[in-house]
This record gives C-alpha cells, sequence and structure tokens, in this order.
C-alpha cells in the first residue's frame, strides 16, 4: 500500500524525452498519464534491462503502444537465441492474450544492444552488462550535467568487504572481482543509482545465483563511485510496507556510520526526484556499435566431472549458434585450445595435468590467446588466490554454487564484449 505493488518501471524525462527503465506492470498507469499530459504524437524509449517476464509483462498494456500515430523504441541486449521482436510477440501469443503484437496500432521499432554509448535525443545513454540469470543491462543517463543510473537485476560477482572501501584511500578496496571494480566504474559520479536491493547480507547465501544484490553491496558500490543518491530497488516481494521502511533507515544507519555523505531512499511508486539540468553543449558524441554479424561461437569447457560437461553441453546446444569442444584435463585444455582457437574458455580450477592457472598462464603466452576470455570455475573461493588469478590473465572467475542460467548468461556477456574490443577504461579516472 506505501511502496507499491507493481513490477519494474521507472520513467526518466528530460525536456521533450521520455525514456522508460523496464516495462513491467507499472507501465500500465504510467501510459494513461501520458495520455492525460502529452499531446499526440507520443514517442516513448523503453529500455528494457532484460526479458524476465516482471520486466516486459507490463508492454501489452501500455496504453500508448495501442494508439496509431505514436512512436515506440524498445531496447534490450542483443540477444542469441531469439530477437527481442520475437520474445515480446511471444507473451502476446493468442494463448495468453488477446491482442497480437502486429495488432498495436503505434509504430514500434525494436533495438538490440552491446555494451556501447549512443544518445535518445539530447540523452547520452551508456549500457553495461549486469550480473544476473539472462543476459542484463544497466543504463547510464547523462543530461545537462546530471547522470541517472539504473541497475537492476545483479548480485555481486564476488566476495565485497563491508566496511573496507577507502580504507588504504583506494576506493576499489571493497572488491577484488574486477566485474565488481569495473560495475563501480560504470556508475561513477551518478547524481543518482537505482540499485537492486532485494536482500540483505544476512539473507543472501541461502539467495546466491539468484541474481540479485543486497543492500550492503549497493552501498559500498555508491561509496567507491561516489554517488550522491542512491535508491533501494527492487524490493523483495514478501517485505511488508514496514519492513521495506526498516531496511530504508537500516541502510541510512549504515552511511551515518561511515560518516558519508550518501543520500539513501527506498524507491515508491509514485515518487519523483528532480534533478536541475544545466544548459551546455556537450563536447561528447556517442558511438554506436556496428550492427554484429552473426556467426558461430567456438566454446572449449576443461572438466574433469562428467556430470559437469553433460551440462554444460546442454546449456549451449544450439549447433547453430556454438560449436562445442570438451576435454577432461588441463594438457589437453592447453593443447586443444591452441588447434582450436575457440572464442572462449571455461576451466575449472583443479583438474589432472594443470591447474587453471597454469594454463591460463600456459595459453596467455600465444598471441592467439591473449584476448580470448579464460572464465575459471572454483569451488574453494580464496581471495588472495583470485586477485593473483586477474593478474595472470584470468577474464572472470565463478564461484561454486552458481546457476547454469547464471553461468550462461556470464558467458554470452564475454562473447558480446569480445565481438565489441573497443569497450574497455575506467570513467574513474
Amino acid at each position: 500500500m506505501r511502496y507499491g505493488g507493481n513490477t519494474s518501471c521507472v520513467q526518466v524525462v528530460s525536456r521533450d524525452v521520455i525514456i522508460i527503465l523496464d516495462c513491467g506492470t507499472g507501465v500500465r498507469e504510467l501510459g494513461l498519464e501520458l495520455l492525460k499530459t502529452r499531446k499526440p504524437p507520443i514517442e516513448a524509449h523503453i529500455l528494457l534491462g532484460h526479458t524476465h517476464w516482471d520486466h516486459i509483462q507490463g508492454f501489452p498494456f501500455f496504453p500508448p503502444a495501442l494508439a496509431p500515430g505514436n512512436r515506440i523504441t524498445v531496447y534490450s541486449a542483443r540477444g542469441y537465441e531469439k530477437p527481442l521482436k520475437q520474445i515480446l510477440e511471444g507473451q502476446m501469443d493468442y494463448t495468453y492474450f488477446p491482442i497480437r503484437l502486429a495488432q498495436m496500432a503505434s509504430d514500434i521499432e525494436f533495438r538490440e544492444l552491446d555494451e556501447e554509448t549512443f544518445d535518445i535525443g539530447h540523452i547520452q545513454v551508456k549500457t553495461h552488462f549486469l550480473n544476473h540469470t539472462v543476459l542484463t543491462m544497466g543504463y547510464r543517463l547523462f543530461s545537462g550535467g546530471k547522470t541517472v543510473v539504473y541497475a537492476t537485476d545483479t548480485e555481486p560477482f564476488g566476495t565485497y568487504h563491508t566496511g573496507a572501501n577507502g580504507a588504504s584511500g583506494d576506493k576499489l578496496s571493497a572488491f577484488v572481482h574486477e566485474g565488481d571494480r569495473r560495475f563501480v566504474a560504470f556508475v561513477a559520479g551518478a547524481d543518482v543509482l537505482i540499485h537492486d536491493t532485494q536482500y540483505t547480507e544476512a539473507e543472501y547465501p541461502q539467495k546466491i545465483g539468484w541474481g540479485h544484490s543486497t543492500v550492503e553491496y549497493a552501498i559500498e558500490v555508491a561509496l567507491a563511485g561516489q554517488v550522491r543518491h542512491l535508491v533501494l530497488f527492487h524490493h523483495d516481494v514478501t517485505r511488508t510496507d514496514e519492513q521495506v521502511a526498516e531496511l530504508e533507515n537500516y541502510a541510512r544507519k549504515l552511511v551515518r556510520e561511515r560518516g558519508a555523505d550518501l543520500q539513501v531512499s527506498a524507491a515508491a511508486e509514485g515518487w519523483e526526484i528532480d534533478l536541475e539540468e544545466r544548459n551546455e553543449m556537450r563536447v561528447h558524441r556517442a558511438t554506436v556499435s556496428a550492427a554484429p554479424v552473426a556467426r558461430r561461437y567456438k566454446l572449449l569447457f576443461a572438466d574433469d566431472d562428467p556430470e559437469v560437461t553433460n551440462l554444460l553441453r546442454e546449456c549451449f546446444s544450439d549447433p547453430e549458434l556454438y560449436e562445442v569442444h570438451v576435454v577432461r584435463d588441463g594438457n589437453a585444455a592447453v593443447d586443444t585450445a591452441l588447434q582450436v582457437e575457440p572464442d572462449l574458455i571455461l576451466l575449472d580450477m583443479l583438474m589432472p595435468g594443470k591447474d587453471g592457472y597454469t594454463i591460463t598462464k600456459a595459453l596467455r603466452r600465444h598471441p592467439s590467446m591473449k584476448h580470448v576470455p579464460i572464465l575459471v570455475i572454483t569451488g574453494f573461493p580464496n581471495e588472495e588466490n583470485e586477485a593473483r588469478g586477474f593478474q595472470i590473465g584470468v577474464t572472470d572467475f565463478m564461484r561454486k554454487p552458481f546457476a547454469l542460467s547464471q553461468l550462461r548468461a556470464r558467458v554470452q556477456m564475454w562473447l558480446h564484449r569480445k565481438d565489441q574490443p573497443h569497450v574497455s577504461g575506467s570513467i574513474l579516472a
């Protein structure tokens, strides 16, 4: 009754540009409000974080999309199995819904994204892959000197240390995993960070691999990135209004104990944040990545457990998308990688012959293996060893236990990045 019961939907408006972040059930009431307050034709840009049902189920009920003359553009991460239009058509099959996508009277376009920067009117949009159970985008919006970042659904890439941030003068000292450090760079300097905070640190051990964050992690990210206002988002559906309020107070208490100047608020339906933009010319012009060429990806899986490799084969079973190679020991991993030249290598840390680090060091000595993503699976996480792993050339770590869907999303993330080699660098500098 207080914080709201609709699924994810946030509107960002700057002058005549309307951006809608996710298209959950909240978009229905937003659409009705737009029909009341905006003169036709209405032009809206819908940025989907991902296509799980709670983030797209409002689309068929978005009134402006049903009216002729309006223009709707829908954006999402480029998928491998199905195009975005087909996914939205799927939930509007006649079995589930009386209106087909083709019957929606507005002009609807679809655009699939990699990690890139582009313009929507005068607003600059930057995208970044998050850590969820399906390929998921975060969005950084910039206009008139003001920045809003939307980052849901996501969970920590590795462990983090509450309270360690900045203790040594290093803004990133709370994080070991490069994925978390890259994420902090993405949110750095934001005026508003809307961040997944579904769980608390105490609840998280039972939810690892579900693709959602803790309030403590969001605070560490916000402090490391010197964010001004953190909005707690994606509330757990089991919480009462009173419990959400308690979580907000708890988060504010943590920030006060750190002596930090960070505003914290729990998101609630109908709540508005006003940011005063400056009238300024932007020197930087957005660069749009070239349309990807459809191709088949070569994957190498090295694991001595047949049950694991069988699951991996099943996870990447589409022969039109993936050519899968499986080996059971470290020596074979090196030989096969040099022979096949895969697009991505997935290594178990411990297996006969050579361990994951020895394999990585051997491969990185070869020019053809310099930029191939190497993901290491470990069941015995050790932060010092992980830090060493990143130094010797490991691209990413997956800590057991994890969901296969999350591993699949991580593999697809690195295949995207391999296709877009220009995406690099930090905005913390």
